[in-house]
């Protein structure tokens, strides 16, 4: 190696560059010499929330060592970290829970990218963070938008994931993830918990607005239930009847945690064209058909639950008439 770089820098000055020298190449290795591999460039990880080029690298590639649910995994951190940690060291786990939250690291250049936490049926038993280096199919459905889920996403749906059981930051984790339930079979959970949870929001509407069309409501007028602050105000938390003329109807939420409703607007009887003072009385959105028909000027009467703080909104309310 010495003696044909001593030739090449001679050539060099010389203006004569020989074969093997040229710029940019390599010179040959000396029989019997072994060349090294090439290394390939580290894969890189994908932007937060969005799918890698490449989005089939979450394939199940090992068999698992292990199987059991998270319930079982998570009793066993609780109970006895050092033996639990001896039990599973260096094994490959296939861990079955229910999702609790899905989100993105807070850098894009982190490993791992993406996370699962999993928890058993015992809300208060707690989760595990189950990290992936890759993007996986049906990662968007269970973290849409990148946001912690909160009625969204895939909360509650039962997952099945392959990883080991490893520590950082002083939490028990399972790293080197990979998800072993399918795209298509967390889209059809999904489908079917959204359907369940519309379902038991639907009864719960209805078993809402039975119990306030029962209950002695005290008629109002729609000045009675504004509050200037001070002192609780007296119908707060109590069915009343109003009646008003309406102003608008219009679609929204109450805040960030509840579904949509419709408010229909009841204009104050004092003065009605100088006030900003309204009544907002808000139906759920099966009654969107009837309540379609109603136009700015009439006169309605609607029965509804005074909010605690805000007695002018009514909530899980009834139309019981319109001239």
């Amino acid at each position: 190696m010495f003696r044909q770089g001593m030739v090449c820098l001679f050539a060099l000055l010389l203006g004569i560059l020989p074969t093997g020298c040229k710029d940019g190449a390599k010179p040959s290795s000396p029989a019997g010499e072994k060349k090294p591999a090439d290394v390939g460039s580290p894969t890189k990880v994908g932007n937060q929330g969005q799918s890698p080029q490449d989005p089939k690298g979450d394939k199940v590639q090992q068999n698992a060592d292990l199987k059991l649910s998270a319930d079982e995994l998570l009793a066993d951190l609780r109970g006895n970290q050092l033996a639990a940690e001896r039990k599973y060291k260096g094994k490959t786990l296939e861990v079955t829970g229910l999702v609790e939250n899905a989100d993105t690291a807070l850098l894009p250049e982190l490993d791992p990218q993406y996370f699962v936490w999993l928890r058993g049926r015992d809300k208060a038993g707690g989760s595990i963070r189950a990290g992936f280096s890759k993007w996986f199919d049906g990662f968007g459905a269970l973290n849409p938008g990148g946001v912690y889920l909160n009625r969204k996403g895939g909360a509650g749906i039962p997952v099945t994931v392959h990883g080991k059981l490893e520590w950082r930051e002083n939490e028990a984790r399972l790293g080197g993830c990979s998800m072993v339930t399918t795209e298509d079979e967390i889209l059809a959970r999904l489908k079917t918990k959204d359907s369940a949870e519309k379902d038991a929001t639907d009864q719960a509407e209805r078993n809402a607005e039975d119990e306030v069309r029962q209950a002695q409501a005290v008629k109002v007028k729609p000045s009675d239930l504004i509050w200037v602050g001070g002192a609780k105000h007296k119908f707060a938390g109590k069915v009343v009847e109003v009646a008003g003329v309406v102003k608008a109807v219009r679609k929204g939420k109450w805040d960030e945690n509840s579904g949509e409703s419709i408010y229909v607007q009841l204009e104050w009887d004092k003065n009605p064209t100088d006030s900003p003072h309204t009544v907002e009385c808000g139906f759920a959105m099966r009654h969107a058909d009837r309540l379609a028909k109603i136009q700015p000027g009439q006169t309605v009467t609607i029965r509804g639950r005074c909010r605690e703080f805000v007695p002018s909104s009514l909530w899980q309310c009834v139309l019981l008439s319109t001239k």
